[in-house]
């Protein structure tokens, strides 16, 4: 069978969503079927991909269409012709569902809820495009519960994982490639940091602020602690401001030397900076879905620590509000039971949030 994925962004990959899209394609490939995607232009030559034009790059024209619709327009006036001839599209967040309706076989893919934390008119938009999509596609598949519940289905965290929920409509979590995702050495730098790892780019939403304001609270009770922020230091275009209003609060500590930019590092070797970590700490406010770095730290043994909202309420993490205090107390309670908490979440991914899981349900979805 002949399968477009629809996606804003895959290649370079540079995050959750992109390493998901790269799993679902090999799973495919691995299954007989021809795999195309579809993106816009960042640079990247490969013959898979098929391209409009940069929508963060828009002509005079382009710039008259919202810029949360201006991916659809491209997509329709570059690539309907390649659309047409695929036998199934998987379209990965909703809002990309609209020019592509016509199609017979749509699967909706959401990667968590993208509007709970979107103060601009745009959290109507979204919402209401994902209830289109959810209504009409062929088939969805959330990785959440969070979002199956926006939806109006009356499920609890981490129930009916990997099952059909409704007629066509799927609950599958991210999983880790645990074969992948071990325990390791280390990176002998790092490690001498003693880090708790912030495995998070720069958006308001990911919450990197609340982990600099949690580590003041905590780095004079534990001197030898540093915090290491790995993931890109480009902000996302909503946040634009973000990432200089980080840079001034880090500059502002009085624990700055103790705060590292580790910059981004490749998915593959994110085993090794799991591996370095006395613990992880995942600290989104909003728009997650079940967080693909929290599982692979896991998977590593590494103890994880996230706050308890949208996706992440599926995760075997230590979970707590998304205020400094609570996640200061966390931290401070998961390092000096480090060993305890992760290999018991270990142990849990190990035998649940694992890629084989996932690679079934979606073959069962697919077929």
């Amino acid at each position: 069978m002949r399968i477009g994925q629809v996606s804003i962004s895959y290649k370079p990959i540079l995050g959750g969503q992109e390493v998901y899209l790269d799993n679902l394609s090999k799973i495919l490939k691995d299954n007989n079927h021809t795999i195309h995607v579809y993106q816009p232009d960042m640079g990247v030559d490969d013959p898979e991909l098929f391209l409009t034009p940069n929508p963060n790059n828009p002509t005079a024209f382009q710039k008259l269409i919202p810029r949360l619709m201006r991916y659809n327009f491209l997509l329709l006036t570059h690539q309907l012709s390649n659309l047409r001839k695929e036998d199934l599209l998987i379209i990965h967040y909703p809002e990309h569902y609209l020019p592509v309706f016509w199609h017979k076989k749509t699967l909706v893919l959401t990667h968590g809820i993208n509007w709970d934390f979107d103060p601009t008119a745009k959290k109507f938009q979204r919402k209401a495009l994902a209830k289109l999509a959810f209504k009409f596609a062929w088939k969805f598949v959330a990785n959440d519960t969070n979002f199956l519940r926006a939806m109006g289905v009356d499920i609890r965290p981490k129930e009916k994982m990997f099952q059909e929920v409704l007629p066509g409509r799927w609950f599958i979590p991210n999983c880790a490639d645990t074969e992948l995702f071990t325990k390791t050495a280390g990176i002998r730098e790092l490690k001498k940091l003693n880090p708790v790892i912030v495995p998070r780019n720069f958006s308001k939403a990911r919450g990197v602020d609340l982990a600099v304001d949690a580590f003041e609270l905590i780095a004079s009770k534990e001197p030898s602690l540093n915090l290491v922020i790995v993931g890109s230091n480009l902000p996302v275009p909503d946040s634009l401001d973000y990432g200089e209003q980080l840079l001034f609060k880090v500059k502002s500590s009085k624990f700055r030397d103790r705060i590292v930019f580790f910059g981004s590092k490749p998915w593959r070797e994110m085993r090794d900076v799991y591996s370095s970590a006395v613990a992880t700490l995942i600290p989104t406010r909003g728009n997650e879905g079940t967080s693909l770095a929290a599982l692979e730290s896991m998977s590593c043994g590494t103890a994880t620590v996230t706050t308890s909202v949208a996706g992440l309420k599926d995760l075997p993490s230590v979970q707590i509000p998304p205020k400094p205090a609570e996640i200061a107390k966390a931290i401070l309670n998961t390092i000096r039971n480090k060993d305890k908490i992760g290999i018991d979440q270990q142990k849990e991914v190990r035998g649940v949030y694992n890629i084989e899981n996932w690679k079934n349900a979606w073959l069962k979805v697919i077929n």
